[in-house]
């Protein structure tokens, strides 16, 4: 009696679920049928209803949580070639949904594969519009929680905190239903709210605590236990406790390696290498280097994200001289069998890095000349974006000069001049007189969530229009406010920290130059320091804000405000900074302030 009523009990579970309830109703229709006619059937005929009735029933039940029979064998055909991290190998395995892909069990998961693919191809909007054709589905509670959980994360990466803030609430009522593992996930998401809009790195602590005692005892989620720790030192590092990030770092790799994610193996190592040359770890830090480049040879990379890393590595490794040999033997390795849009792009960045590093670009820079045409037919972001890197070289005059020079490495082709003066017409054309309007376009394309694009983009937007002649600040001033505002509404506070300080250097400089009216420039400084403060006011001291309180003390300097700049350079001293890292407009604020106070 007891093992009928849980196998009743089990069964009356299953059947509640959204998707059971119609397949209790139809089971339930042919039970009835046969109920009234059987005896209309010879005894053959019946037992063969019969046996097709328990065989629907068999087949609705398990169909409910598990995917079956050919449809099963596919859906894990996908997962495995997902796993294995070989997303950029197969750019079509999505292409076509599979037509015997038909109960909603099977449609979830084949979704939830699709929206993975995306994202193991950098691809994060296309993952989350994945997961929102997950709405046409019917979930149980705990089914719809987990799509929620993971289109929160793909809103992290997007910037929209309050909108994953928003999910994540949603999700909080129905806790209960989730597995550990997903409970992990959501504390490590909490976590990451509460840093970002809070500033509050005890509670985020706390919170990672929390994602920690669910996930610690799990085995086979090295993507999750990777993040958590790499959360962990992240955290600890922003608090300056560079012994604890260490620790946590060295676990977060472990996972990674394991995971198969190459954004997730890039931001780890990257942080333990900052971490070993910062501690002075230099054999350790040759040892980790050696591992992510035996990684890098991997096809989890694209080729630009290999030779930009590669490139890293070897900038701290290498003299100047075998840095730039490096470098160009990397260029020729690595653009082998791109095709022509890849092409375009390959060049155009590494253009940007060879420039960067003090080198002869010519050879690059003459491919690019040669098919510059090519750039203004790309589509938006990319054709902005590879038109402003190579707008960042030909705004240096002397490198059109450098057309002319006698070179002597080898596999160079011959240069043009005309090429080279044809393609600085275009591209400072397009930057003076489209680029604006084309940014302007593409933010309408945006959606609202998309909030971090949208912040790059009115940045660069910001760019174009400051080296519009004449100079317009009213104009800078206006985008610099609906940055401002969208950091306020979207919970980016950091972000909004970064863009006020940024627009009072604006106004600074002005006043520098003698640009318009000094009193109006004064007054935008001093209204927006006073919101820098009082945000300030209402978080704790971060030791990684070291900048933003160099800054606060050396603007409110500047404009005569003695006490408040005090207050800010007693936030300095009690840091004890260490200046290495500064870039040279910081460190000169530094020594003014150093002065004026000592």
């Amino acid at each position: 009696m007891d093992l009928l009523f849980k196998l009743l009990k089990s069964v009356f579970t299953k059947f509640n679920h959204p998707r059971g309830r119609i397949r209790f109703i139809v089971l339930s229709i042919l039970i009835l049928i046969f109920w009234n006619y059987y005896y209309f059937l010879t005894p053959t005929t019946a037992v063969i209803y019969l046996a097709l009735v328990l065989i629907f029933a068999v087949t609705a039940y398990k169909s409910i949580d598990n995917t079956l029979f050919f449809s099963k064998y596919k859906l894990n055909q996908l997962e495995e070639i997902i796993n294995q991290g070989k997303a950029l190998d197969n750019p079509d395995l999505f292409s076509n949904r599979p037509w015997y892909l038909i109960d909603a069990k099977e449609k979830l998961e084949y979704i939830n594969l699709k929206a993975d693919y995306h994202a193991q191809r950098r691809e994060e909007l296309k993952a989350y519009k994945s997961y929102l054709q997950t709405k046409k589905l019917k979930l149980s509670d705990q089914e719809a929680a987990q799509v929620k959980i993971n289109r929160a994360l793909l809103l992290f990466k997007f910037g929209a905190y309050n909108k994953l803030d928003l999910i994540l609430n949603e999700v909080n009522k129905n806790l209960d239903q989730l597995e550990p593992k997903r409970l992990g996930f959501y504390y490590n998401l909490k976590a990451f709210i509460v840093e970002k809009k809070e500033l509050d790195l005890t509670k985020s602590l706390s919170l990672l605590q929390k994602a920690k005692d669910y996930i610690s005892d799990l085995d086979n989620e090295p993507t999750l236990k990777a993040q958590l720790y790499n959360n962990f030192g992240r955290i600890r590092r922003l608090q300056n406790n560079l012994t604890d990030a260490r620790s946590y770092y060295k676990k977060a790799k472990k996972y990674a390696v394991k995971s198969n994610k190459a954004s997730l193996i890039a931001v780890i190592f990257d942080n333990l290498i900052k971490i070993y040359s910062t501690q002075g770890e230099y054999d350790l830090l040759e040892k980790t280097k050696d591992e992510y480049l035996r990684l890098l040879e991997d096809s989890l990379f694209s080729r630009e994200e290999t030779m930009n890393l590669q490139l890293a590595i070897a900038r701290d490794n290498l003299s100047p001289s075998d840095y730039k040999s490096f470098l160009i033997d990397s260029y020729f390795s690595n653009r082998k069998g791109l095709d022509k849009e890849k092409m375009l792009v390959f060049n155009a960045t590494t253009l940007r890095l060879m420039y960067n590093s003090g080198m002869n670009v010519q050879v690059v820079a003459d491919q690019i000349a040669r098919t510059i045409d090519d750039y203004f037919k790309l589509s938006m972001p990319d054709k902005f974006l590879l038109l402003h890197e190579i707008e960042i070289f030909v705004r240096n005059k002397n490198n059109l000069k450098k057309f002319h020079c006698r070179r002597k490495m080898p596999r160079q082709a011959k240069i043009k001049l005309e090429n080279a003066i044809k393609m600085k017409e275009k591209v400072e054309n397009y930057m003076q007189n489209q680029a604006a309007a084309d940014i302007e376009n593409y933010l309408g394309s945006l959606e609202d969530y998309q909030v971090q694009r949208r912040l790059d983009f009115l940045q660069h937007k910001i760019g174009v229009i400051t080296n519009h002649k004449p100079y317009n600040f009213d104009q800078v001033h206006k985008l610099f406010v609906d940055l401002i505002d969208i950091c306020k509404f979207n919970g980016l506070t950091e972000k909004q920290i970064e863009n006020e300080l940024n627009l009072v250097d604006e106004a600074l400089g002005l006043i520098d130059k003698n640009y318009g009216d000094e009193s109006k420039l004064k007054e935008v400084i001093l209204s927006h320091l006073e919101n820098l403060d009082q945000l300030f006011s209402e978080i704790e001291v971060i030791p990684y804000f070291d900048m933003h309180y160099i800054r606060m003390s050396y603007y409110y300097l500047t404009q005569g405000e003695e006490e408040k700049a005090t207050e800010y350079f007693d936030i300095i001293k009690d840091l004890e900074l260490n200046p290495r890292y500064y870039s040279n407009w910081v460190k000169e604020q530094l020594r003014v302030v150093y002065s004026h106070f000592n």
